[in-house]
C-alpha cells in the first residue's frame, strides 16, 4: 500500500462479497475496562523448551520516498527494510521511475534518490538490516518520469485533478479507460531476472529476499489504468510462477515470498469473485470454478505442483498483509477514547486467537497468523510473513501498547518476517514502543532471540513474553499492562540472582508515552515491578543461570 489501504474500496468489497449483511455489528463485546488480577506472578519454564525468534520480524515497510534513511528510522534499529507498496509494482529499475496508481492520479514520477533501490540496499547494509525487494508481477512498469494515464487535456474534466492529471473518473462518475502504453511498458519475467542479477551483485554475501508482486487482488482498483479487469485465480498463479522461476534460475540462494495479498479476504477469494459484468452479475464464480477452495490454498497447491516439475523451490514464505478492518480502530479522531483504545488492543487477537471473532464487517474468526501456518502445511518448512501491517493510533499510548503486543505476537507465533507500514512516526508513542523492543537503551539493547515459555496467559489485561541468552545469562521480559485504569504488580520469582546480577526496567507509560525511560531495580531474591495502566516494559536481568 501507499499511505494506508484503499479503505473505501475494501468496504465495498466486503459488502459485495460476503454472504452477510453489510451492516454487521460494529459493537465491542467484552469488558470496556478489563481488570483481572492486580498481582501477577511470572514463572519461567525450562530453557530447553525454547526456540529461536526470527530476526526479521522487526521490519519496516518504508521506501525511500518516505525518508527511510532519516535518523528517526535508524534509531528504531529495524532488522529488515522492505521495498514495497503500490508504486513498487510499477517500478522501472532501469529508469528509476514508477507510476503512483490510484494513490496519486496515476502519474509517472521518480523517487527522491537516483538508483533508489541500490541506495536503499547500501543504507540497509550500513545499518545491518536485511533488504526485502518487491519484484513487479503485474506486467507493466513506468516508461518515463512524466507521463500521465488520464490527462485532462485528453479526457476532459474529472472528479479530482492535479496539475493536469485526472483521477480517471469523469464528472458523471464513469470510470475512464486509457491505454497502458500511455504511461507504461511491459515488464516480463525475463526483465525480473535481469533486475535480480543486478540485485544479487549489490547484495553479495547478504540474505536476499524477493517479494513477488504487491496486492494483486487490488490491481483493478490501484492500477486500473493498466489492469482494469479483476485478477483471477489463474492469472495470479501463472504470473507468480513465471516470475518465481526467473528469480530462482538467476539467484538459487534467494528467499522468495509471495503473493503479497492485501488481507484476509484476498486469501479467500479472487478479485474476479466480486459480482460484475465480467461474472454475469454472480458472486464467487472464480472460487466455485476451483472446487470452492480458498484462493491461497489453491494457489499454494499450484506452486508446489510446479516445484515438483521445476525441481527447485518457488516459494519460501507466504506473504500476506494485515490491517484491522474495525472502523473504530481506523478512526484517528477517536484514537484516544477509551472505547477505541480497548478495541485497538483487543483487536490484536485477530492475529492469533482461535476463539476471537473480528469486530468488523468480517465478523469471523480470522486468526490470521495461525491461518497462514495452516496453509503453510501444504509445503514443509514454508515460512509465514506479514509483509505489511499497522494497527493505527500511532500518536496514542494504546497504539504503542498494541504495537508492542503485535511484535510480541510475531515472536510467540513463529512469524518469519514482518514489516510495519510505513514506519512509526518520529517522536510518536509507536516509535517509542518499537525502540522498547529494539533499542531500549539507545545502544542497540533489544529483546532476546531465544524465546522461552512462561506461565502467563495472554489476555485482554496483560501479557508477558520472555527471552533468555544462556551465553550471557540474561533474561528479558516484555511486560504489558493493557488495562485502561488498573495498575498491576508483576513479580518474578526463583531467578537465582547472583552478586553480579543487575535488574533494569525500561518503560513507556501514559505519563511518558513518547520516550523510553529506565530505572535500576534492587537485586533482591524476588524482583517486582509496578506497571501503571496502559504501559509497556522490558525488564532486563543479567547474571542468571537458568
Amino acid at each position: 500500500m501507499s499511505t494506508y489501504p484503499n479503505q473505501q474500496f475494501r468496504i465495498i468489497l466486503a459488502s459485495l462479497l460476503i454472504y452477510q449483511s453489510p451492516l454487521l455489528a460494529f459493537g465491542f463485546g467484552g469488558p470496556k475496562n478489563p481488570t483481572g488480577p492486580k498481582s501477577i506472578a511470572v514463572k519461567l519454564q525450562s530453557t530447553t523448551q525454547g526456540r529461536e525468534i526470527s530476526p526479521w520480524i522487526y521490519g519496516i515497510g518504508a521506501n525511500m520516498r518516505e525518508g527511510h534513511n532519516e535518523k528517526n528510522v535508524w534509531s528504531l534499529h529495524p532488522s529488515l527494510v522492505r521495498w514495497g507498496g503500490n508504486t513498487t509494482e510499477r517500478f522501472n529499475w532501469k529508469r528509476n521511475a514508477w507510476n503512483t496508481g490510484s494513490d496519486w492520479f496515476f502519474i509517472n514520477t521518480s523517487p527522491r534518490f537516483p538508483d533508489v533501490v541500490d541506495y536503499m540496499i547500501a543504507d540497509d547494509q550500513k545499518h545491518h538490516a536485511a533488504s526485502a525487494i518487491t519484484i513487479p508481477m503485474l506486467g507493466w512498469v513506468a516508461k518515463d518520469k512524466t507521463s500521465v494515464s488520464f490527462p485532462v487535456s485528453k479526457f476532459g474534466k474529472q472528479q479530482s485533478e492535479e496539475n493536469g492529471a485526472g483521477i480517471g473518473i469523469d464528472l458523471s462518475g464513469k470510470f475512464l479507460k486509457t491505454s497502458p502504453s500511455a504511461t507504461s511498458i511491459p515488464f516480463t519475467p525475463s526483465d525480473a531476472a535481469a533486475w535480480v542479477k543486478h540485485l544479487k551483485r549489490k547484495m553479495q554475501g547478504e540474505t536476499r529476499i524477493y517479494i513477488i508482486g504487491n496486492e494483486p487482488m487490488l490491481w483493478n482498483s490501484t492500477h486500473r489504468d493498466v489492469h482494469p479487469d479483476p485478477a483471477t485465480y489463474e492469472e495470479v498463479a501463472q504470473k507468480y510462477i513465471a516470475t518465481a522461476k526467473a528469480i530462482r534460475t538467476e539467484d538459487p540462494k534467494a528467499v522468495i515470498a509471495g503473493p503479497a495479498l492485501w488481507g484476509w479476504l484476498a486469501t479467500e477469494l479472487s478479485a474476479f469473485d466480486l459480482e460484475g459484468p465480467w461474472s454475469g452479475g454472480k458472486k464467487r464464480v472464480d472460487r466455485k470454478k476451483h472446487g470452492d477452495k480458498p484462493f491461497l490454498g489453491w494457489f499454494l497447491e499450484q506452486v508446489v505442483a510446479e516445484e515438483k516439475k521445476f525441481g527447485k523451490s518457488l516459494i519460501d514464505a507466504i506473504d500476506v498483509h494485515y490491517y484491522p478492518e474495525n472502523l473504530l480502530i481506523r478512526d484517528s479522531q477517536k484514537a484516544s477514547t477509551d472505547e477505541a483504545r480497548v478495541a485497538r488492543i483487543r483487536g490484536t487477537r485477530s492475529l492469533w486467537d482461535d476463539s476471537y471473532t473480528d469486530e468488523s464487517w468480517i465478523d469471523d474468526k480470522i486468526r490470521m497468523i495461525r491461518r497462514l501456518h495452516d496453509y503453510a502445511k501444504i509445503k514443509p518448512n514454508l515460512g509465514v510473513c506479514i509483509g505489511e501491517y499497522n494497527f493505527y493510533g500511532e500518536q496514542d499510548i494504546a497504539g504503542a501498547i498494541a504495537l508492542a503486543e503485535v511484535l510480541g505476537t510475531f515472536a510467540r507465533e513463529s512469524v518469519a518476517c514482518a514489516a510495519y507500514w510505513t514506519f512509526p512516526p518520529e517522536g510518536s508513542p509507536t516509535a517509542a514502543a518499537f525502540r522498547l523492543l529494539r533499542n531500549y537503551d539507545g545502544q542497540g539493547g533489544a529483546l532476546g532471540s531465544w524465546l522461552i515459555p512462561n506461565n502467563i496467559e495472554t489476555t485482554d489485561d496483560s501479557s508477558v513474553l520472555t527471552t533468555y541468552d544462556k551465553d550471557t545469562g540474561t533474561a528479558k521480559f516484555l511486560v504489558l499492562n493493557k488495562t485502561i485504569g488498573t495498575a498491576k504488580t508483576f513479580t518474578f520469582d526463583g531467578l537465582a540472582l547472583s552478586s553480579q546480577s543487575k535488574v533494569t526496567q525500561y518503560s513507556i507509560t501514559q505519563t511518558s508515552p513518547n520516550q523510553v525511560t529506565s530505572t535500576a531495580l534492587p537485586t533482591n531474591e524476588r524482583v517486582s515491578i509496578e506497571a501503571p495502566p496502559l504501559s509497556a516494559h522490558v525488564i532486563v536481568i543479567t547474571g542468571l543461570k537458568l
